[in-house]
């Protein structure tokens, strides 16, 4: 945008921007005058993605995914697994790849 519009400096939430050197007296001057780029707000994450929490009992490690998906992929290599198969697991305490899953934080 500094290119494209022919700009010294614009600004981006709390900060400025600039591919030039300007001094402090010079961004005073600026600021009135100077663009403001709208900020890029990120997306909510899905709703369905529900945090999953592991753990080892072999080498007494905690792990947390930001999904079921993510979990799988960690474990099997495969996003694709039979979520059936991961989610009765859970439920009944069963290892799954060596980790026990739940979706509510361990008590150590």
């Amino acid at each position: 945008m500094l290119k494209d519009q022919n700009l010294s400096a614009l600004r981006y939430g709390d900060v400025i921007i600039s591919i030039i050197e300007l001094t402090s007296v010079q961004i005073i001057g600026l600021l009135p005058s100077m663009p403001v780029k709208p900020i890029s707000l990120t997306r909510p994450t899905s709703p369905t993605g529900k945090l999953i929490y592991g753990y080892n009992p072999s080498t007494n490690t905690y792990q947390i995914w930001n999904s079921l998906e993510k979990c799988t992929e960690a474990l099997t290599g495969n996003r694709f697994v039979n979520k059936a198969t991961v989610n009765m697991r859970i439920d009944k305490g069963i290892l799954f790849y060596g980790y026990f899953l739940q979706t509510k934080p361990f008590t150590k």
